[in-house]
């Protein structure tokens, strides 16, 4: 990929972002099984993600794709099996840290977007504003932003309930003394009807992450 940085620039970034912005998720994408990887060289990957602890990585196999400069300069040869085992060393390591980070959520109130709405389950699905997976119990709020009380945890996502439904009182705080769903529509209209549903999605998810950046005092007092 011709990245120039070295573990140690990466981490020194790291460190910089998290004193600024304590909180702050951060996740990375690897790559296991690259064209004469050794095991040492694995080792090191994994000795990263044991200091960084990721909020997640998107870890995958390396498989050619013809006419990238690794197919015409490096020959895979690193088996499938060491692939396979050392994408599970990385997603246990995963694992152990996200379950972690994610358990200290439990009894805090989040932000998040809702998604979409399984009415079989009645449940809402949606993103924090640090990108984890939410699932709130009650009626449709698809495309709404929600305050939510976290109840319970796993490695991949929060179970948690509403709390400011059905009134948004509780965003006052956060946004002054406009509603959010005023906060999230005053957004320039001529860019807003030049997008699609799913790219209005966005857009509104980028206002609530701008909000939330500029609005530390709501999560000091959470």
């Amino acid at each position: 990929m011709n990245r120039r940085h070295t573990s140690k620039d990466y981490l020194n970034l790291v460190n910089k972002i998290r004193k600024k912005w304590p909180g702050v998720s951060i996740s990375t994408d690897i790559i296991v099984g690259f064209c004469g990887e050794t095991d040492k060289q694995f080792r090191n990957s994994a000795k990263i993600m044991n200091q960084i602890k990721f909020d997640m990585v998107y870890i995958s196999e390396y498989s050619t794709r013809p006419g990238t400069t690794a197919d015409k300069f490096f020959k895979d040869n690193v088996s499938n099996a060491t692939k396979k085992k050392r994408k599970k060393i990385l997603n246990d390591i995963l694992d152990k840290h996200v379950n972690k980070i994610n358990n200290k959520l439990v009894g805090k109130q989040v932000i998040a977007l809702i998604e979409k709405y399984n009415p079989k389950t009645k449940e809402n699905i949606g993103k924090t504003n640090t990108y984890k997976t939410i699932h709130a119990k009650g009626t449709d709020m698809t495309g709404k932003f929600i305050i939510a009380k976290v109840l319970k945890t796993n490695s991949w996502g929060l179970n948690a309930i509403i709390k400011n439904h059905p009134r948004w009182n509780a965003m006052s705080g956060l946004f002054g003394k406009e509603p959010i769903e005023h906060v999230c529509t005053n957004i320039d209209q001529k860019i807003w009807s030049s997008q699609s549903a799913k790219n209005q999605t966005k857009v509104r998810k980028l206002s609530i992450m701008q909000h939330a950046e500029t609005n530390s005092e709501f999560y000091k007092k959470r």
